[in-house]
């Protein structure tokens, strides 16, 4: 049995890579990510490059899902 906590992606605020939640830098673009985290409202689609809300399924303008 494992008691990993499960892992939560969002999308880079800088280049809009997937990256795991709690990343202080992303390992795409190596943007220091530890405040924006705290004051990020939203993210960004990785296919378009689209703002949203943090809580978005599906990008409202291309239709990928998040």
């Amino acid at each position: 049995m494992s008691n990993k906590k499960p892992v939560t992606k969002v999308n880079c605020p800088f280049c809009g890579d997937e990256i795991v939640n709690d990343a202080k830098f992303c390992p795409i673009c190596g943007a220091k990510l530890e405040e924006t985290q705290k004051e990020q409202r939203t993210k960004i689609c990785s296919s378009c490059g689209h703002e949203l809300p943090l809580d978005a399924k599906f990008c409202a303008k291309c239709g990928v899902k998040m």
